[in-house]
């Protein structure tokens, strides 16, 4: 690998945390105060560094995908739930 080649770069254990918490649905700056890292350097990383924004679409997309496959296995339970739901569930516009 070229030093410094910023195209295709692993990410440091702080560039994948701030990632993960970006992909996660945290704002650039709230992803940077929990990963404990200066916002103005994790603008910087999404700004130049092609691989942080790689990874962060990634990290997207493998949630999405766990959150649907998720979503589908649970799928066949979903009426059964429902119904001990509406037998046992309260609103708060219940009587």
């Amino acid at each position: 690998m070229i030093p410094n080649d910023t195209e295709n770069a692993a990410l440091t254990p702080r560039q994948e945390a701030v990632a993960l918490g970006v992909a996660s649905g945290l704002s650039l700056a709230a992803a940077a105060r929990k990963a404990n890292v200066a916002v103005p350097t994790t603008k910087r990383w999404s700004t130049t560094l092609p691989a942080f924004r790689r990874r962060v679409q990634e990290l997207r997309a493998e949630m999405t995908s766990q959150a649907l496959a998720g979503w589908w296995t649970g799928w066949p339970a979903l009426p059964t739930r429902w119904g001990y739901l509406a037998r046992k569930g309260k609103s708060k516009w219940s009587a």
